[in-house]
């Protein structure tokens, strides 16, 4: 008898199984999906059984397999899944085994603390949302091959649906994987459930220990009915999984940059197609591609009306050409009560970019060539320092220009600490602690009044198609922490005409979604399209390209557009990105498409439907 195992160390793509044989004594006992000890590159290590045959190798002769790993094990539909994932994500059996299957401990470890959250209860749902969430319920409880999207800004409805749903896991004993973007967040919600909810629910994240995370894998395995994690918690080896909940299903965690490269909505797509479970999204800005995906099944939830005044700017009534007359009114009335202010900008540090004020030269890093953004550093007000946000290099500001020698520098673009001292000359500076200037949602230790908004349109200029989808988050997300915090809130614009604007302050996402996905299908962009980005890393750059040449006929053959390659460079390997579109966005196409990229050489990293494409 002879099995095909998967060794689990990483490993190419191009080396999935080998050949070894099975002893006598241990024929009886050896399954598809039974971890191994075999012999592999003169180390013994471990390995996951993916066949058994009668069928003796050519050319050369097998190794015996040495022993069974005993108390770890795979189904057989857990193998197909990993085989489903190995396929998808071109990537080896052997590195994702490496990364999935635990090591049993030596002797056994005692449950440590940190595992599960202190103990809290969770507010009582309100009377208003029983009949919704009664209903939301039986809607999730349908069989149906087609997702569900629970789209809602209201925090408290989605931990109250949350808490429903694992109740009825816990009572009919139907297995329910729940997935978050952050550890936080996932800390966070489960500390808002029921103690016997806690008690019933297993965290499953890249952040256990080996001994924690071996015991959360024999827990999955042995029929927990709630399973809480991070987007390794996929990778769990539940014997089946009726339900799947991705809980901010928009956010960009859900894409792993690193070997196996995944994307967490295409996981769990595979996921659900090989236990026939239901999949349940959930955010108050879902995807572009998850709007179209669910195809109109959406559970039954509130809708709240986000509290907006949108300010148009082209009326020529503004400070510092960043400020309106209005919004400034609007800071100076809440600070002079003692209010807090929250001021957000979507850019960082000083300003975007410098050139010299007289010859108009862009001071650019010397390693990458790309324009140098400035910063304030060291406690001053004024910026001293350059930043490459390509390579992290740094320097200090010169003190004149290299081309014409002029001392006198423009800036380009405005960030947080160049706001932060525009703010210092409008409002006394007394006034300045009840202001709090940030890019993202951090936490305030004060209660928030006023919620601004500068430039709203700042990820309208970034160069992807998603652009319009990020800035339509962005700014939905600030405004129902707004709402959440009781403040008003106000969204200046040089374009208040456009689609992103104008759903908001219709408060209709409706409007935003169906005229994205028009634009899109037009420009043949996802979800009208596959995409993938392919990646080279070699140590020299461009002489080394020839080597590792793309087959450019073969993608014109399937009707799949290649567009011309870039260099990055910088103190890491340089990289040469080339982002591939299929152009005929018809079904029988994908698996011609998928045959296709199978084809490109093991240098190359391939990532299906990439999080970005530049």
């Amino acid at each position: 008898m002879f099995v095909d195992v998967a060794p689990c160390v990483r490993l190419p793509r191009s080396q999935t199984l080998f050949t070894y044989i099975v002893p006598e004594n241990l024929e009886e006992n050896v399954r598809v999906g039974a971890i191994v000890e075999i012999e592999f590159r003169k180390k013994r290590i471990r390995g996951c059984v993916f066949g058994i045959h009668e069928n003796k190798p050519t050319g050369y002769a097998p190794l015996p397999m040495s022993a069974l790993v005993p108390k770890v094990a795979l189904t057989r539909t857990y193998c197909a899944f990993i085989q489903s994932v190995a396929n998808d994500t071109f990537t080896s059996l052997a590195a994702i085994l490496h990364d999935v299957v635990p090591t049993p401990p030596r002797r056994a470890s005692p449950k440590r603390d940190g595992e599960k959250t202190g103990r809290h209860t969770s507010p009582s749902i309100p009377r208003s949302l029983l009949a919704t969430l009664k209903e939301s319920e039986e809607m999730c409880a349908r069989e149906s091959p087609i997702p569900f999207l629970l789209h809602t800004a209201d925090a408290s409805y989605i931990s109250a649906f949350l808490t429903m749903r694992l109740n009825h896991a816990i009572r009919t004993h139907e297995r329910t994987l729940v997935l978050f973007p952050t550890h936080e967040r996932m800390t966070e919600s489960l500390a808002a459930l029921p103690e016997r909810i806690q008690d019933a629910t297993t965290l499953f994240h890249a952040q256990l220990s080996s001994g924690a995370y071996w015991r959360a894998w024999n827990a999955v395995q042995s029929g927990t009915p709630c399973v809480m994690g991070t987007r390794s918690a996929l990778f769990a080896p539940g014997r089946w999984h009726e339900i799947i909940v991705i809980d901010e299903e928009h956010a960009a965690h859900k894409q792993e940059d690193q070997s196996p490269r995944y994307s967490t909505h295409r996981l769990v797509a595979l996921l659900a197609n090989c236990y026939a479970s239901r999949t349940i999204f959930v955010g108050s800005s879902p995807r572009v591609t998850t709007w179209h995906a669910v195809h109109g099944h959406h559970v039954p939830a509130p809708r709240i009306h986000l509290p907006l005044r949108m300010i148009d700017m082209r009326d020529g009534k503004h400070a510092f050409g960043i400020v309106h007359a209005e919004t400034l009114a609007a800071i100076q009335e809440t600070v002079a009560k003692n209010k807090h202010v929250a001021v957000f900008i979507a850019r960082g540090g000083y300003a975007g970019s410098i050139s010299c004020a007289h010859c108009g030269t862009m001071l650019t890093c010397t390693l990458c060539r790309r324009p140098y953004t400035a910063d304030a550093q060291n406690g001053s007000s004024e910026p001293n320092t350059l930043i490459c946000i390509i390579c992290k290099t740094t320097s200090a500001l010169p003190s004149q220009c290299v081309v014409c020698h002029s001392s006198f520098f423009t800036f380009h673009g405005t960030g947080v600490k160049r706001i932060a001292s525009m703010f210092g000359e409008l409002i006394q500076k007394t006034r300045m602690e009840y202001i709090h200037i940030q890019t993202h949602m951090t936490p305030i230790a004060h209660p928030i009044a006023l919620v601004v908004v500068l430039s709203s349109e700042a990820l309208l200029h970034y160069p992807d198609f998603r652009s319009a989808e990020w800035t339509y988050q962005w700014l939905t997300h600030i405004a129902a922490w707004a709402h959440a915090s009781q403040a008003r809130c106000i969204l200046q614009s040089w374009n208040p005409e456009h689609h992103v604007f104008a759903a908001l302050a219709q408060n209709n996402p409706e409007r935003f979604y169906a005229e994205e996905l028009r634009q899109r299908c037009a420009a043949f962009y996802p979800p009208f399209v596959r995409s993938a980005l392919v990646t080279l890393k070699t140590p020299v750059g461009r002489d080394r390209v020839a080597q590792h040449t793309l087959p450019m006929s073969r993608f014109e053959k399937a009707g799949i557009l290649v567009s011309d390659p870039y260099i990055r460079r910088g103190p890491s390997p340089r990289m040469i990105h080339t982002s591939v579109y299929l152009r005929h966005p018809l079904v029988r196409k994908e698996e011609e498409f998928t045959q296709t990229l199978r084809q490109i050489p093991d240098p190359w990293l391939i990532d299906r439907e990439p999080e970005r494409i530049f």
